[in-house]
């Protein structure tokens, strides 16, 4: 949706860093993770947890007005 295919996460001396589509559009995925793009990422309770709370406490985000966060539905409660 937003042309990022194929881009790799970088990590920095205050975290990640997200992909920027724009100067003021951040973006952070775990379809960045995988080594390749159709690979299923099949991950649940702790695990899907502790990527959640890596993408919140990890990622720098810098100074940021609003944080959106697009889970698909049907993913539990881990958002909660």
């Amino acid at each position: 949706m937003l042309g990022l295919e194929g881009q790799d996460i970088n990590q920095g001396n205050l975290g990640w860093s997200p992909i920027y589509v724009d100067s003021n559009l951040g973006v952070i995925s775990i379809g960045f993770i995988p080594p390749h793009p159709d690979q299923a990422v099949i991950w649940r309770g702790p695990r899907k947890n502790g990527l959640i709370k890596q993408f919140l406490k990890d990622v720098h985000w810098g100074e940021i007005d609003y944080l959106v966060v697009d889970a698909p539905h049907g993913t539990s409660d881990e958002s909660i």
